[in-house]
């Protein structure tokens, strides 16, 4: 058998390679319980064939689960690390070879995960004439874009391997999907009336322009929620500008509403201070009211009064009225110099020979005014 799958190709190139590291059973037997799980829902077969099974964890997973699964793998590493309860069941056998005698020749279904990629295009071919012999019903995949992987040699759309199983009558089944296992992963049935294939295909391309349009009509909707969100997004942004500018004006409200609050405080103590002020010049005032003393000087107070509109009413007392109290304000001198300002007042008229004068006068420099003359408020 091939010695290239041995201990390093399941543990250390497995893993550089993205696969993991294959002896991990903690990783490995929770993802074949899920796809021995989907076979038996969607298949119930009673007996199964994992091609190329190496450590037999799909075939655990079926026999735990009451299905006669049987398992072969070109790695005698990996058939020599098999659970020891499924050992029976699983055999160090290559797919393009005749299966071990002791194994069932037919079976109910056929599984063979990434494997055909190891096999160069000959070899693959063999090994898909042999897996159609086996069942009317194969679970295939193959990776279709994996190169880098050195141990893959034919690495193969979906529509080689369609190609392939076709010669032998086997054509994909493109309604059920097999998923479960990869998003490459496809279901070949044999179909001796082509007839029927045409009827399907034809069935399919129907669904599948349906799902299309579907997606297509999906595709406008998520444009037309983008349109909304971004729409959205943007009066978002506004409102949350609209929200920091309202925050900075309440925030400044407060601060004028505390200043305000300080000042009629300040205001409130300067009312209390006038009120105070003003209840002691009221009791000063009722004070001086009700005292003898002013009782006793209205009598001289009304001929004050009188006397004043006496003096006023005539325009000789008036003017000496006037003049007794410049008298009294500014002194008797600067008294006597107004009366006099005003009986001799000198006119400010130029005379005719004083304005030619200035109006021949030459300055020794250009002299320039500026004239200011008021327009607004003028008194």
């Amino acid at each position: 058998m091939n010695s290239t799958y041995n201990n390093y190709f399941f543990n250390e190139f497995y893993a550089e390679n993205g696969g993991g590291n294959y002896t991990d059973r903690s990783k490995w037997i929770p993802f074949f319980s899920h796809v021995a799980d989907e076979i038996i829902k969607k298949f119930a077969p009673k007996t199964v064939l994992d091609a190329g099974c190496a450590m037999g964890y799909l075939v655990e997973a079926l026999r735990g689960r009451n299905v006669e699964a049987y398992g072969i793998d070109v790695s005698e590493y990996a058939i020599s690390n098999v659970c020891e309860d499924i050992k029976g069941y699983c055999a160090v056998s290559s797919i393009t070879e005749k299966l071990p005698e002791n194994f069932p020749q037919k079976y109910d279904l056929v599984v063979t995960i990434e494997v055909l990629e190891h096999l160069f295009p000959e070899d693959g071919a063999i090994a898909i004439k042999n897996l159609c012999s086996y069942s009317d019903t194969i679970i295939f995949t193959s990776t279709p874009d994996d190169i880098d992987d050195k141990t893959h040699y034919n690495v193969q759309r979906s529509e080689y391997w369609c190609r392939e199983f076709a010669r032998h009558s086997y054509f994909r089944d493109l309604v059920q999907p097999m998923d479960f296992i990869c998003n490459w992963a496809m279901l070949f049935k044999k179909q001796s009336i082509i007839e029927n294939v045409i009827f399907d295909y034809e069935i399919n391309m129907r669904i599948e322009r349906a799902r299309n349009e579907k997606a297509l009509q999906n595709n406008k909707e998520i444009e037309a929620l983008n349109i909304d969100k971004q729409e959205l997004s943007r009066k978002i942004e506004v409102l949350d500008a609209e929200k920091k500018e309202l925050l900075t004006k309440t925030s400044l409200c407060s601060s004028q509403k505390d200043k305000l609050i300080e000042k009629i405080e300040l205001l409130k103590d300067e009312l209390n201070a006038v009120n105070t002020s003003y209840q002691v010049i009221n009791n000063a005032y009722h004070s001086v009211v009700n005292s003898r003393f002013w009782r006793f000087t209205k009598p001289i107070r009304k001929f004050n009064y009188y006397l004043k509109r006496v003096i006023m009413a005539f325009p000789v007392t008036r003017y000496l009225a006037k003049i007794f109290l410049s008298v009294k304000r500014n002194g008797l001198k600067n008294t006597l110099k107004k009366i006099k300002a005003k009986l001799f007042k000198k006119t400010d008229k130029l005379t005719k020979r004083e304005l030619d004068l200035q109006r021949k006068t030459k300055f020794d420099k250009n002299i320039k005014f500026s004239i200011v003359v008021p327009l607004y408020n003028t008194p």
